[in-house]
């Protein structure tokens, strides 16, 4: 403001002066001429000096004071956005309700006492895709580009051979997939097929022993690491403690099976959640999780435990196989 002001300063005076050299500059004319030129150039130059003592002014006036905010209390930390979530990222139940895939494998071998699996997805309220026992469908579909979520395959028929199946599976399992599998008859397979021992290795456990118990109180099963959220959520207090005698006998005539005992090797994150064995949880189990919670692997058979016993244990499975895939997908 005041650079402006001294500019028109400057040129206010310079046409004074140049008014006056042209009043002394003025040719020789008449009385009157003469009197008519004089009072213009005297107003011309009250006029300029008038200018320029307003502009003097300006130019040397303070200036003027700006609008200034009050300064900050230093007691109180200056204001924050909230942080705002991340885009796209959906909550674990809207996901589990909405969007989760899920791939059920369950077959019943004979057993008149229903699907358990099944039974448990449903009492989630999950919705999921149902091979209906059909093996085929199953290879089908773990072959397809579908991205599944979780792939159950409870497997109570001890005549199929099932070495290519597992190595699919466990393919899908390397590939961020969640994995809940239900085989018993390791005795008799676990040393010809690579494709299971391969898996095994990579989790942490190893086939033990046949699961062969003298009497029903030898099939009580005892749960290691009781702050495991697979005992408690959604279901907690769960006790393998009331026994059937569904694979006593089998029932097109072979020999009856229980299921089979592991135990932990070097190498893995296995951990045993239910087993024989009263006091070492790393011997003679029967469920054991890996692979960061997504693989849950079942040694002992489904109806070979109440129903009220059995159900809400897979319903642990499956939404905690479902939690470690949604903690694989968005790194909560």
């Amino acid at each position: 403001m005041k650079t402006n002001a001294r500019r028109s300063l400057c040129l206010l005076t310079a046409a004074l002066i140049t008014a006056a050299l042209a009043c002394s500059l003025l040719p020789q004319t008449t009385t009157d001429d003469q009197s008519q030129t004089q009072l213009a150039l005297s107003v011309q130059q009250t006029v300029v000096a008038r200018d320029i003592q307003q502009l003097t002014a300006e130019a040397d006036a303070p200036p003027a004071p700006q609008d200034e905010q009050p300064p900050a209390d230093p007691a109180q930390p200056p204001a924050q956005e909230p942080p705002s979530p991340a885009a796209g990222t959906i909550s674990f139940e809207d996901w589990l309700q909405s969007e989760a895939r899920i791939l059920l494998y369950e077959d019943l071998y004979g057993t008149a006492l229903g699907g358990w699996v099944g039974y448990a997805l449903n009492g989630l309220g999950l919705d999921y895709d149902d091979t209906v026992s059909d093996i085929s469908i199953l290879e089908q579909q773990v072959d397809t580009s579908i991205e599944w979520d979780l792939i159950i395959y409870a497997r109570e028929d001890r005549e199929y051979q099932e070495g290519h199946i597992i190595q699919k599976l466990y393919n899908r399992l390397r590939g961020g997939s969640s994995l809940i599998i239900e085989l018993w008859n390791l005795d008799e397979e676990y040393d010809d097929y690579a494709s299971i021992a391969s898996m095994f290795r990579e989790c942490g456990i190893t086939f033990q022993r046949d699961f062969d118990p003298d009497n029903q109180d030898e099939q009580v099963l005892y749960a290691h690491d009781s702050d495991h959220p697979i005992h408690t959520q959604p279901n907690d207090n769960i006790r393998m403690n009331y026994v059937l005698d569904t694979w006593q006998f089998d029932p097109f005539g072979g020999p009856g099976d229980y299921g089979d005992l592991v135990e932990i090797i070097p190498g893995g994150d296995a951990e045993i959640l239910f087993g024989h064995s009263s006091n070492n949880d790393s011997v003679s189990g029967t469920v054991v999780v890996c692979f960061d919670d997504r693989l849950i692997i079942q040694t002992h058979g489904t109806h070979s435990y109440g129903e009220n016993r059995s159900v809400p244990l897979w319903e642990n499975y499956i939404y905690n196989a479902l939690r470690a895939r949604y903690e694989y997908l968005y790194g909560e």
